[in-house]
């Protein structure tokens, strides 16, 4: 299955960056082609044979194209079909996921009713945002709802290198948002009583119950559910800037330890009962999909209940199972059912994790092999969070930008622990119906819990806990697995040329990273964020950065919108010009130059130029367009384009105006951050 795999993900990658059509009849005729060609097997010949390889190659590639492109094509009954605007909606919930300021609800269309009237039968996924939770029955998973609202698109990426929220929820087969207040729904009823939503309530409730703390709750959910919207911020962070969040998805770890318990179990039952090895792969492969969908089956459970279920399969067949096609295996069916996952980070990790433990784990765990069991356990500990973060690397610089210095004094503590403390989550499920019991184990659950937050927040203050602002391009992420598969070979067959490969691949890497920081260095840059509520810009010039903004904002906030556009620059100096801090009124204007030209910043009510601004001097306005003064400005100074800032009051009059004037315009709130690049 290994040798299929990379044609059919070959395959969806292509899908997604090339317009390609008529997948479908292609696929049926090079599924001919080769059942064609096996026809001729009795042949022993090796022309033969080599065109029967390739066109089993080309099939899975042409699967992977079809894949993806029926994936993508919506069915003739989704709800974004219907024409209306405004709609009355009948929706399951299937996710809800509680945020800072609002709630987000995952919803799965049932029926639809225009304003024409006529009620009709939809399908598809929609996200709901309810501005102001203040109902104390808000709906849970599993409960049906009727709505009304007005969806637009998402939106995608609107800063260089942000967050691109429209790709990450077309993955998730959705496409549409609306935000609603918490009075224009109502529930309609209740999920059944012996649904896994009413399972996943009551051990909420549980959980609840046992642990008072915020922060040992959250993460307690978070191990037991995999539901991580209860972690607190705080919390949260420290487990991600001490490099252990991976431990709080519900992954390997978990599923092995389900694995080995419904093992126990079966094999205490067969004591006294004879069971099967049928019965037995088939009860296990059932109790590992029932905790897969317990706790909401996401790609990495989903990936580990697959090769679990492969491996259980595997070992009865086979009595030293190959877990290289047990993982294709996984992958192959996963990437059949949702094609769409090779673009999902949690997939891409939770397959690069395993396969460097596989191929790097045993190459490091030799340099060293001590004769203490605990010791012993403690070095090969190691060597899997090496491993791991090895195979890890790339993918995280290119997505997260940055890189958990610690990971191994996290890991060291942090595994072993919760591992434990997912055992005693269990355990206390178990015996709830006993409250001392339920209280002990609760008890010691809250110890262990708060002691890995602990080690957690010690981590983080750390001096260089984490390293922030690493840029990688694609190209890179490619290179240095094609330098970690050549080192890996190398390693275990001894070739020179290999060697030989890794040495230029690595010069040409520093060559280019060389070439690309001198470029950046020579350049200038101005760039307008796109901000909810205020102004924030960068104007680089040859490594000096000058950040701009009418108040003093709160820095982690800045670096949302701006670390990823300044990873990528050489920045040599930075300095911020924070305009009301100097004294200055709210309402003053501000010029701004940039490569011999001016960008004049219109504030609030604001109707005086600056001095040194001339009247017939072409510039480019900045203005918010809640501005009241629009025509003075239009007709006051010579302008040669303008630019809207991130605000709804006000717009249509700006872009009536300068339509009818034929002035160029760039509206940051629908076109994202305004970039100006001079070299």
């Amino acid at each position: 299955m290994l040798r299929f795999l990379p044609p059919q993900i070959a395959g969806i990658w292509s899908a997604s960056y090339f317009e390609l059509s008529n997948i479908r009849w292609e696929l049926l005729l090079v599924f001919i082609i080769v059942a064609s060609l096996i026809c001729f097997v009795n042949f022993k010949n090796d022309y033969w044979r080599l065109l029967i390889g390739l066109a089993i190659y080309l099939s899975f590639f042409c699967l992977g194209l079809s894949l993806l492109k029926n994936n993508q094509s919506l069915p003739k009954d989704h709800w974004t079909h219907f024409s209306e605007t405004t709609h009355l909606y009948r929706a399951r919930v299937d996710r809800v996921l509680p945020k800072e300021n609002h709630i987000q609800f995952i919803l799965s269309i049932l029926e639809i009713k225009g304003d024409s009237g006529g009620l009709k039968k939809a399908s598809g996924r929609a996200l709901v945002m309810v501005k102001s939770a203040t109902k104390k029955n808000l709906p849970q998973p599993g409960n049906f709802i009727a709505f009304r609202a007005a969806f637009k698109n998402i939106q995608g990426r609107m800063n260089p290198g942000a967050f691109d929220a429209a790709f990450y929820w077309q993955q998730k087969e959705i496409q549409k948002q609306a935000w609603i207040k918490d009075h224009e729904f109502i529930v309609l009823n209740s999920p059944p009583a012996l649904s896994l939503t009413s399972l996943r309530k009551r051990t909420l409730r549980l959980l609840k119950k046992t642990l008072n703390e915020k922060e040992s709750l959250g993460v307690a959910i978070a191990l037991i559910i995999g539901d991580k919207s209860h972690l607190d911020k705080k919390t949260k962070k420290a487990f991600i800037e001490s490099g252990a969040i991976h431990v709080l998805a519900v992954s390997g770890l978990h599923v092995g330890l389900i694995y080995g318990i419904g093992l126990w179990i079966l094999k205490t039952i067969n004591r006294w009962i004879f069971i099967s090895p049928f019965v037995r792969t088939i009860t296990l492969i059932l109790w590992l999909v029932f905790y897969a969908l317990f706790t909401g089956a996401g790609p990495s459970v989903c990936r580990s209940v697959l090769m679990m279920a492969a491996w259980t399969v595997n070992s009865s067949l086979y009595k030293t199972p190959s877990i290289i096609n047990i993982i294709s295996v996984s992958a192959f069916i996963l990437l059949l059912w949702q094609p769409i996952l090779i673009f999902d980070v949690g997939f891409q990790l939770s397959y690069a994790a395993v396969l460097g433990i596989i191929f790097v784990f045993p190459s490091i765990s030799i340099i060293w092999l001590p004769k203490n069991k605990i010791v012993k356990y403690g070095w090969q500990l190691i060597c899997i969070s090496i491993s791991a973060q090895i195979g890890t690397l790339p993918i995280s610089l290119y997505y997260f930008h940055q890189f958990p210095t610690y990971f191994i004094l996290s890991g060291l503590v942090i595994i072993p622990i919760i591992t434990l403390a997912l055992v005693l989550g269990i355990i206390s499920l178990a015996v709830s119906s006993n409250d001392g019991l339920l209280n002990l184990f609760g008890n010691i659950l809250d110890l262990l819990i708060n002691i890995c937050i602990e080690w957690a927040l010690f981590i983080q203050k750390l001096p260089c806990a984490i390293l922030k602002g690493i840029w990688i391009e694609k190209w890179e992420v490619f290179t240095y697995y094609l330098i970690l598969i050549l080192l890996v070979y190398a390693v275990k067959k001894q070739l020179f040329i290999c060697y030989s490969l890794i040495t230029f691949l690595i010069l040409l890497c520093v060559c280019v990273h060389t070439g690309c920081f001198i470029n950046n260095l020579n350049s200038s840059r101005f760039i307008i964020y796109h901000t909810p509520g205020y102004f924030l810009a960068d104007r680089y010039n040859q490594g000096k950065l000058l950040s701009i903004s009418p108040v003093e904002t709160n820095k982690e906030k800045l670096e949302f919108y701006t670390q990823n556009f300044r990873a990528r620059l050489a920045i040599l100096s930075h300095k911020d010009l924070i305009l009301n801090k100097s004294g200055t009124p709210s309402d003053t204007a501000l010029c701004i130059s940039f490569e011999n030209e001016d960008y004049l910043l219109i504030r609030a009510t604001n109707r005086c130029v600056p001095k040194g601004v001339s009247a017939d001097h072409s510039l480019h306005l900045i203005v918010n367009p809640i501005n009241p003064y629009t025509e003075y400005w239009l007709n006051r100074l010579e302008i040669s384009s303008v630019i809207l800032l991130n605000h709804f009051k006000g717009a249509e009059n700006w872009r009536r105006l300068l339509g009818e004037k034929q002035i160029p315009y760039w509206d940051i709130r629908e076109k994202g951050a305004y970039i100006k690049i001079e070299k």
